[in-house]
This record gives structure tokens, sequence and C-alpha cells, in this order.
């Protein structure tokens, strides 16, 4: 084999070396393409969570003002309402009240059984 023939298989070989980097340097390419496209679409969604975000921390801020000056003050009412309901049922019927005219009323009930059972045999009796 002389030089020239070396020469142009040397030649051959840097070409085929070529056409397989421009291959490998399109598939970058197009790596860097999709990368970018991946990249964009990344941006995109995470402007789209801020914005998510922002109105999670609006929404969320109404409700902790809805609480402390509407929700709150309510209970606060309604526990007092309460305090007041319980002082004047304590005040209008104290529990020996309610449990004497329990005993009376357990005491009444077994007079007029015993009133009924004595009219039922006066029945019986004419």
């Amino acid at each position: 084999m002389n030089n020239e023939e070396k020469i142009l298989a040397m030649l051959s070989e840097m070409k085929a070396d070529l056409s397989e980097m421009k291959t490998d340097q399109e598939k970058m390419k197009a790596d860097l393409s999709e990368m970018k496209a991946t990249q964009e679409k990344m941006k995109a969604d995470q402007e789209k969570m801020k914005a998510d975000q922002e109105d999670m921390q609006t929404t969320l801020t109404r409700v902790a003002v809805t609480q402390e000056n509407v929700v709150l003050p309510r209970i606060q009412a309604l526990y007092e309402s309460h305090g007041t309901i319980m002082e004047k049922l304590d005040t209008l019927a104290p529990k020996e009240r309610v449990d004497e005219h329990e005993s009376d009323i357990s005491i009444m009930k077994d007079a007029i059984t015993l009133l009924r059972m004595d009219v039922n045999e006066l029945k019986k009796a004419q």
C-alpha cells in the first residue's frame, strides 16, 4: 500500500468519524432543544404555582380576618349568653328546689295510683 492509498484510507476514516460526530451533534442539539422546551414548561408551571399560592394566601388571610372579626366575637357572645342563662336558671329554679319538686311529684304519682285502685274497687263493689 503506497502513501496515497494510506492517505485516502485515513481521509475515509476521518470522513466517517466526522459524519459520526455530526450525527452526535445533531442528537445533542435535539436534546438541548427538548431540554429548553421542558425548562420553559417548568417555568410556566412555576409561575402558575406562584399565582395559586398568592390566591391561597389571599383566601387564608380573608378566613383569618373573618374568624377574628366575626366568628370569635359571636362565639364569645354565645358563651356569655350561656353563662347568663345558667345564672337565671339557678336563680329561678335552684337545684334543691327542683329536687324537692321531683320528690313531691313522685309522691303524688303514688297517691294517684292508690286512689285509682280504690276507685276501681269501689266501682266493682257497686
